[in-house]
C-alpha cells in the first residue's frame, strides 16, 4: 500500500515538471518568434495566401481607374522586381524560401484591387516551371512597362570559348502577366529595360570574339515595327548608366587609366543624339553625385548629393531635360523620391527610418531593423527587411497610413 502511494505521488511529480517544461518553452518559443517579426492579424506565423489587406483608397476605384491613376505623359518605366515591382493593380515580390528542388524562383503578387496575396502566376493548374513566372532567372528579369509587364528569358547555356552563345527572349504582357507576346530575340544577354513610349532601351552584352572580351551596347527597339538599333558602344564611351529621352540618352563615359582599362565612370553626364551620335555635355559633376529621379510631363527631375555641404538637391529641367536647369526642392537628409501623388523623402535611421510628404506629418517608423528596400504608393506604405539569424528571413510591412494598421507578412 505505501509503495503504491509512493508510486501515485512520484507520477504526479512527473507530470507537474512535464507541464512546466512545456509552459516553460512555450514561452520561449513566443519570445524567438517575436523577435523574427509578428503579424498585425494575431498569428505567430501565418501562410502568406492566406492574409489579406485591403486599402480603400485602392479597393475603392475601379480597374480602369488604377489604371489611370498617376499616369504621366512621356514618362520613362524602369522598375525592375528585386524586393518588389509596383504596378497600378498590384504589386509583386518573390518568395525566398522553396519546399522543392525545381531551382525555380517563385513569385507572389498584392492584389490592391482586392487586398489579396496569391501565386503571380493565377493559372491553379500550372506548376510554374513553364510559364513565364518560371522561366525567368535572376533578380533582374521582371520589369515594368507603361502598360505591362517586360519578362526577359535566358538561354544560361552561354560558353564563349566553344564559341556558343545563350539567346535572350523579351516577352511583354499585361499587368496580370498574361496576353504574352515575344517582341524580341538576340544572342548575349539584356539588361536594363526601359521604356518611353513606344520604344524599349536595353543593355545587351554579347561576346566579342576578336577581343575576346564583352561587348556591351545600348539597344533603342521600336516595339511598333520591331526594328532595333545600337545607340551606344563600349569601345571607350560608354556606360553604366542610361536614361532616354525623348530627343537624346544620357549617359554616363568610362573612365581610363593610362593603359585604357576602364576604372569606373566618369561624374559627368552627356547627352547623346542617336541620329547623329554627336555629344553635349550635360552635367559637370565634381564634389558631388548624381541620381536621375525621372521624366515626368516632359520634366526631367535629378537630385545632386553635395559631398561638402551633404545636402540632396532636387533639380529639374523641362523641354525633355533640354531646358535651363531649376531648383526644385533641398533636403538636408534623406533620399528623394517619386511617387504617383508627387515627391516624397525618407530619411533613414538604424531601426527604420522618417517619411515626410507634402503637406503631411512626418510618419516615424522603428521596427528595429534597416529596410532592405521601401515603397509609397497613395496611402500605402511598404518596408521590407529582413532578420539574419541561422538564414535570413525577409519580411514586408505595409502601412495604411490613412488608418494605421499594419500587416506584417513574413515572406516563404
Amino acid at each position: 500500500m505505501v509503495i503504491k502511494v509512493k508510486n501515485r505521488l512520484l507520477h504526479s511529480l512527473i507530470l507537474l515538471l512535464a507541464l512546466l517544461l512545456l509552459t516553460a518553452c512555450g514561452r520561449m518559443d513566443e519570445e524567438e518568434s517575436s523577435d523574427a517579426g509578428t503579424f498585425s492579424q494575431g498569428e505567430q506565423k501565418a501562410d502568406l495566401y492566406s492574409l489579406s489587406f485591403p486599402l480603400e483608397s485602392f479597393t475603392s476605384l475601379t480597374t480602369q481607374e488604377l489604371l489611370a491613376r498617376g499616369s504621366k505623359e512621356n514618362e520613362v518605366y524602369d522598375e525592375v522586381l528585386f524586393n518588389f515591382l509596383d504596378t497600378p493593380l498590384c504589386i509583386y515580390g518573390k518568395r525566398y524560401h522553396l519546399e522543392d528542388d525545381s531551382g525555380h524562383t517563385r513569385y507572389f503578387v498584392y492584389d490592391k484591387r482586392t487586398g489579396i496575396f496569391s501565386d503571380a502566376c493565377h493559372d491553379p493548374l500550372c506548376d510554374h516551371t513553364t510559364c513565364l513566372w518560371g522561366t525567368v532567372n535572376g533578380a533582374y528579369n521582371i520589369y515594368r512597362g507603361a502598360n505591362g509587364l517586360f519578362f526577359v528569358c535566358e538561354d544560361t547555356r552561354d560558353d564563349p570559348a566553344a564559341g556558343r552563345q545563350g539567346r535572350t527572349q523579351i516577352y511583354a504582357t499585361d499587368f496580370l502577366g498574361d496576353h504574352a507576346e515575344q517582341i524580341f530575340e538576340t544572342a548575349g544577354r539584356v539588361l536594363d529595360l526601359k521604356q518611353l513610349g513606344k520604344q524599349l532601351w536595353f543593355s545587351l552584352i554579347t561576346w566579342d570574339e576578336e577581343k575576346e572580351e564583352d561587348l556591351t551596347e545600348v539597344i533603342r527597339l521600336n516595339m511598333e515595327t520591331g526594328r532595333a538599333e545600337t545607340v551606344l558602344r563600349s569601345d571607350r564611351e560608354l556606360v553604366g548608366t542610361f536614361f532616354p529621352l525623348e530627343t537624346a540618352v544620357l549617359y554616363q563615359r568610362e573612365r581610363l587609366d593610362e593603359n585604357g582599362i576602364p576604372v569606373g565612370l566618369e561624374p559627368s553626364y552627356y547627352l547623346r543624339d542617336p541620329e547623329s551620335g554627336s555629344d553635349e555635355l550635360f552635367l559637370q559633376e565634381e564634389q558631388s553625385y548624381t541620381y536621375i529621379v525621372g521624366l515626368y510631363d516632359d520634366v526631367l527631375y535629378y537630385s545632386r548629393y553635395d559631398q561638402e555641404t551633404q545636402q540632396s538637391t532636387l533639380y529639374c529641367r523641362r523641354d525633355g531635360g533640354r531646358g535651363e536647369e531649376e531648383v526644385t526642392e533641398v533636403s538636408n537628409s534623406g533620399a528623394i523620391n517619386w511617387s504617383a501623388d508627387g515627391i516624397y523623402h525618407w530619411e533613414r535611421t538604424e531601426g527604420g527610418g522618417i517619411l515626410y510628404r507634402e503637406n503631411k506629418e512626418p510618419y516615424t517608423l522603428d521596427v528595429g531593423y534597416g529596410d532592405d528596400g521601401y515603397l509609397l504608393d497613395g496611402d500605402l506604405f511598404l518596408y521590407c527587411y529582413s532578420v539574419r539569424a541561422t538564414k535570413a528571413i525577409h519580411y514586408w510591412l505595409m502601412i495604411d497610413l490613412k488608418t494605421g494598421e499594419r500587416l506584417e507578412v513574413e515572406l516563404p
